[in-house]
């Protein structure tokens, strides 16, 4: 058995339980599909400029060397505007992690339905022979050995 629960601000806000994982995953995805708990976590795609000098500006405007018609390199200060190469800035995306408005607790309980299962026989056997004991207080006859050690082992089963 399978048991889901929903935490909000560290309170429970929605619990299910399932026989199968498959069948709690598909409706823990159903219901994170529909945001029913709040917004889940999200990986968003952020562009990331890479040339601080350029924060405010989407282009950066570059002076590649020119050269005049013997080969020669022509200084920056003969550059003319039409000489100016715009080239965009360079950009990169990074992935940035949003985190969900909710945590997901995922138990597997069946050991502890189990126990819970031995408590309550345990109990439900305790309850049905404390005539015995009460008999014995009371009237002074005695409890059989038997229900005595079926009674101590009946409690020694009991986990809480």
């Amino acid at each position: 058995m399978i048991r889901i629960s929903i935490n909000k601000n560290s309170q429970i806000t929605n619990q299910a339980s399932f026989p199968t994982m498959e069948e709690a995953q598909a409706w823990l995805a159903h219901h994170e599909g529909m945001k029913s708990f709040g917004q889940p976590k999200q990986i968003v795609q952020q562009q990331i400029e890479l040339e601080p000098a350029v924060i405010e500006k989407q282009m950066v405007m570059i002076k590649e060397a020119q050269l005049d018609e013997e080969g020669n390199e022509l200084s920056p200060a003969e550059f003319e505007e039409q000489d100016v190469v715009v080239k965009e800035a360079v950009i990169e995306m990074q992935e940035i992690e949003i985190p969900a408005d909710y945590e997901v607790e995922v138990l597997n309980i069946t050991s502890q339905l189990a126990q819970e299962k031995i408590n309550a026989e345990a109990l439900a056997f305790l309850a049905e022979t404390d005539f015995y004991i009460i008999r014995e207080l009371d009237n002074g006859i005695t409890c059989p050995a038997e229900i005595k050690a079926q009674r101590q082992a009946a409690r020694d089963r009991i986990i809480k």
